[in-house]
């Protein structure tokens, strides 16, 4: 399911041709970022770790290392495989 909502319906069945779906993805950004207030939207980039999100949350950092899970290539192992399998079945 995921695989056939992200993949086809979003990036039109070329996720795998990084141009386009960094075009899609920036342009999903743009359109949220205009549509949500930036009271309520916190954008930012995972390696600056805890602080922006306890600052945006207003709460203090919690004494454990920022989680670095969901790598690239865990992503790819665990979700689309298993959605290509599912979607060009031999």
């Amino acid at each position: 399911m995921g695989y056939q909502t992200v993949v086809a319906q979003i990036f039109d069945n070329r996720m795998s041709e990084r141009d386009h779906a960094t075009r899609v993805f920036r342009e999903h950004i743009a359109e949220v970022q205009t549509e949500v207030p930036a009271r309520r939207l916190l954008t930012f980039d995972l390696h600056e770790g805890w602080p922006p999100l306890c600052d945006f949350l207003e709460v203090e950092m919690p004494d454990i290392p920022f989680p670095k899970t969901n790598s690239s290539r865990e992503f790819v192992d665990a979700e689309w495989k298993q959605g290509e399998a599912s979607a060009n079945p031999t």
